[in-house]
């Protein structure tokens, strides 16, 4: 509420619109549609269109007095509210791997938790992950995990707490991860644009009255 009025505060211009639409799809990104991407059967894909519906409405909203604003622009408004989004939930997808790692190793029958080692095992899965993506997709960190993403292999763990390496299968097939990460930036910017278009086209002239439909003058006293 208070960032929406303060938006509401700005002077008019294109830029106010798309504040108010990065505002929006950023948070909607980073919470809501980061997990939707992990949905299976690329259900999150809806989710991406649902919300982009909302977020051509927001900046529809604080843009429409600049109606008709250039085609050109309003594209690169479209655009760039779009790939904002869309980066949101996959910076935070890469963000969360280590933790998910973690939860679907701790679940793998083939790895071994002593008994109220759960903790110390859960520790050293997590060093193991970050060294692994350093190591085996350089430079780590947000980039290693695209790597791995991309390459849909397989991880290896062997660490001290396990008798026996454990192989644990990536999160989606390689394929899955490509079409997900292309198809959500496409559906998400269709989407806003099926909204913000109209910000391309004039206001409609109000509709003529109708012939003999003139109002009545007052009758004189």
């Amino acid at each position: 509420g208070l960032i929406a009025g303060a938006i509401m505060l700005l002077p008019a211009g294109y830029w106010k619109g798309m504040l108010a639409g990065l505002v929006v799809a950023v948070l909607l990104g980073w919470t809501l549609l980061s997990h939707g991407l992990s949905l299976p059967f690329m259900l999150g894909l809806f989710f991406f269109m649902l919300f982009g519906l909302v977020i051509g409405a927001v900046i529809y909203r604080y843009a429409v007095v600049l109606r008709p604003m250039p085609r050109g622009r309003v594209v690169l408004v479209t655009a760039a509210v779009s790939i904002a989004c869309w980066v949101a939930a996959l910076g935070q997808e890469c963000l969360s791997y280590p933790h998910d790692f973690v939860e679907k190793a701790l679940r793998h029958p083939r790895v071994y938790i002593p008994p109220n080692e759960v903790d110390r095992v859960e520790a050293d899965l997590r060093t193991f992950i970050v060294k692994y993506l350093d190591t085996e997709y350089p430079p780590g960190g947000v980039i290693g995990y695209l790597r791995l993403a991309a390459a849909g292999r397989p991880v290896v763990v062997n660490i001290p707490t396990q008798p026996t390496p454990a192989t644990i299968a990536p999160m989606v097939p390689a394929w899955v991860w490509w079409s997900r990460t292309v198809l959500s930036v496409v559906l998400m910017y269709v989407a806003v644009w099926s909204v913000t278009r109209d910000l391309a086209k004039p206001p409609k002239a109000p509709k003529p009255a109708a012939d003999g439909a003139e109002e009545l003058a007052p009758a004189p006293s």
